[in-house]
């Protein structure tokens, strides 16, 4: 049993094909579009944690910053303080020396 092929049906499978190509086209060009915009989301989220990362690097550079400019200060007052103080026992101990060679000079 042999059926007969005609151009009717040749053009007939033609638009078919052509249909499906047309689909997949814009199955594959809704993908894209999807993919495009999974991409801009991943993107902007990607550079607003970048954002949020800097800002807090910033804040903790800051911080950094004001808490070593503190202990400088703490530091140079506590040295100041202990120059003054040496300074103090080193008169005390010239003084104490001299007393001593005065009375050692009088005996």
């Amino acid at each position: 049993m042999s059926q007969t092929i005609t151009l009717d049906d040749f053009y007939a499978l033609f638009r078919e094909s052509e249909r499906q190509r047309q689909e997949t086209e814009r199955v594959l060009r809704q993908s894209f579009e999807i993919s495009r915009q999974e991409f801009d989301r991943s993107k902007a989220d990607f550079d607003r944690r970048i954002a949020e990362s800097k800002e807090e690097f910033d804040r903790s550079k800051e911080e950094y910053d004001r808490r070593m400019a503190e202990s400088k200060e703490e530091f140079d007052r506590s040295k100041a303080d202990f120059d003054r103080r040496m300074a103090e026992s080193k008169e005390e101990y010239d003084r104490r020396i001299a007393k001593t060679e005065r009375i050692a000079a009088q005996a």
